[in-house]
């Protein structure tokens, strides 16, 4: 994540947050099954909205990554990945080395980035970052700098509006307060404002509860039901809309938001 007056969660929270944490495992985009079915989505989704564009792409608060090595192999980018946090930036680089992907990880602020990456990458992307700055145009705008023209960036944000920001809040009130909620119409109207051509925007799948950070809760036996229900309302919803719903994203239940946007050429 990126520092500024306006952060919710602060430096130290990274910092913190990153350190001691499991390396998380890439995934197969070949593999159909059930328990892949979220990554599946991200994937096809990618393949419509990026999977033709090449070139450099970077991924703005990149900490312990797993999406710059699949961008690198899937569509043949060169990667760049953006954090304030060392530690989730040296997690970044261990994630490229492990799968001997070549790419580079600079630590750095967004809203004060190297004078190189003005401009310079035609597909910039970003999970779970934006929403954490009090100004959202503020830090769609300091995105959208990065994007050369003729360039796609594309920002995903958590669903804080709908049920799993009601869980979040319930579970952990804490990390529900370093979020600004977000609709569709307000992420959409902060890339209109940053001057970028808002190609799509809406919630992204029908649900997926393990977005919520569950994190404090008591580990093993207390904390089963919640884990298990969890489990079991996602692989329900999942398939569901795999087999029946087709595309049942929506205000209420969606674990995702995405914004879509180019520069003009």
């Amino acid at each position: 994540m990126m520092p500024t007056s306006v952060d919710r969660a602060t430096r130290s929270f990274w910092q913190n947050h990153w350190t001691g944490r499991a390396a998380p495992r890439g995934f197969d985009p070949s593999d159909r099954t059930l328990a892949n079915y979220v990554n599946s989505r991200f994937h096809q989704y990618f393949r419509h909205t990026l999977g033709h564009r090449g070139g450099a792409l970077i991924e703005l608060g990149c900490a312990q990554s797993t999406w710059l090595p699949y961008f690198a192999r899937q569509f043949g980018f060169r990667v760049t990945g953006l954090d304030y946090s060392e530690v989730g930036c040296a997690r970044a680089r261990e994630m490229l080395d492990d799968v001997g992907v070549v790419g580079d990880v600079v630590c750095a602020d967004m809203f004060n980035p190297p004078d190189k990456f003005e401009a310079a990458f035609d597909a910039v992307v970003s999970f779970g970052l934006i929403e954490h700055f009090e100004d959202t145009a503020a830090a769609v705008t300091a995105a959208a700098r990065f994007v050369a023209p003729g360039g796609r960036m594309l920002t995903f944000v958590p669903n804080m509006v709908g049920l799993p920001g009601a869980i979040q809040r319930y579970v952990d009130r804490a990390i529900f307060d370093i979020h600004v909620p977000l609709d569709v119409d307000a992420l959409r109207s902060a890339h209109e404002a940053s001057g970028l051509t808002v190609v799509d925007c809406h919630y992204f799948i029908l649900a997926n509860w393990h977005v919520v950070n569950a994190s404090r809760l008591a580990r093993g036996w207390a904390s089963y039901p919640y884990r298990a229900a969890v489990a079991g309302s996602s692989r329900l919803a999942w398939a569901l809309e795999k087999h029946l719903i087709k595309n049942g994203a929506n205000r209420l239940t969606s674990p995702y938001v995405v914004c879509v946007a180019d520069k003009n050429p």
